[in-house]
């Protein structure tokens, strides 16, 4: 009687088996998963989800994916959504912000995948998260690297090249608009002779500051190189440029009340409203023979650059 008891216990136990692991390998599973219905609302989710997300499993439970998903990501998220539901695709993986209860946020790979019956009929969707928050905010970092420069977390030159080509790009859309400074400083190979490098680098720092405060939230300024600015007013008109050139000059004259002794700037100006068949190159090279012609009349001061056409062999001042 006992061994024919133990026997069949031993088949139960076996029986059941399968569905004992699948059950504890998700609840206990090391990543977050989870299964939700055609529109997205939880209907079962692991401690790991729960961990990841920072919120209890039984305040999970019903709500919808879309709650705890960055605004920036839900256009996408639809769209993946409606793609899986039509049959054009399975499944879908892609690093995601998801969002915490004190709406900090953190990046996940999410992959996701639809699950039908025999007749083909979407029944529910099957999740699976990791964190790579750490992995993605390593990656700004070194995207933060190589386009700042790192004396003044200005963007350097790759990185405001990429700003110039951008707004260049835009003008043929919306019509010639803004201007490119070039501010190049007056009597710094002497200053940095006397103070030595890190007086250098202090007052590079100093005049990145001073130039800065003089901008507007959408100006883009980078150190392009030595004692070389850069500045790019998206917006302005020939009139403001020159308002512009002439207050960034009065910021770097002003620190000569800080022992700057005689470091002044020469700012030249290209305006877009002037460019024809414009390039990076064009432009850039525009700004730089204005900011020289504002060193030979005298330094600190500004120029503009005027005459610039695609039939021009060069640019008059």
């Amino acid at each position: 009687m006992l061994s024919r008891l133990t026997r069949k216990t031993r088949k139960h136990v076996t029986l059941n088996e399968p569905a004992d692991r699948y059950r504890a390998a998700f609840e206990q599973g090391l990543l977050p998963e989870w299964f939700c219905d055609t529109e997205l609302r939880l209907i079962q989710v692991n401690a790991a989800l729960s961990e990841l997300l920072g919120r209890p499993q039984e305040e999970l439970q019903g709500r919808n994916l879309a709650e705890f998903t960055h605004p920036d990501e839900l256009r996408l998220d639809g769209h993946e959504r409606a793609e899986m539901l039509s049959g054009a695709r399975d499944r879908c993986t892609r690093e995601k912000q998801l969002l915490r209860p004190d709406g900090t946020t953190l990046w996940a790979l999410v992959a996701t995948r639809l699950v039908r019956n025999a007749d083909g009929t979407p029944l529910y969707f099957v999740g699976q998260a990791s964190d790579v928050t750490e992995h993605h905010l390593r990656e700004q970092r070194l995207r933060h690297l190589a386009d700042h420069d790192p004396l003044t977390a200005l963007v350097n030159r790759r990185g405001f090249g990429r700003e110039l080509r951008r707004h260049i790009s835009r003008l043929d859309r919306y019509g010639s608009k803004g201007a490119l400074l070039m501010l190049d400083l007056d009597n710094f190979k002497r200053y940095n002779d006397a103070h030595g490098h890190a007086g250098g680098d202090s007052l590079l720092r100093a005049v990145a500051e001073g130039l800065n405060a003089r901008l507007r939230a959408g100006d883009v300024l980078g150190r392009i190189g030595g004692d070389e600015f850069a500045v790019l007013l998206p917006e302005a008109t020939p009139a403001q440029a020159e308002v512009v050139a002439a207050a960034l000059v009065q910021a770097v004259r002003e620190l000569d009340q800080q022992d700057s002794q005689g470091v002044t700037a020469s700012v030249g100006i290209f305006c877009f409203d002037d460019a024809d068949a414009l390039s990076e190159h064009h432009a850039m090279v525009g700004a730089d023979l204005a900011m020289y012609a504002a060193k030979h009349a005298g330094r600190d001061r500004h120029a503009p650059l005027r005459l610039w056409t695609s039939a021009s062999a060069s640019p008059t001042i």
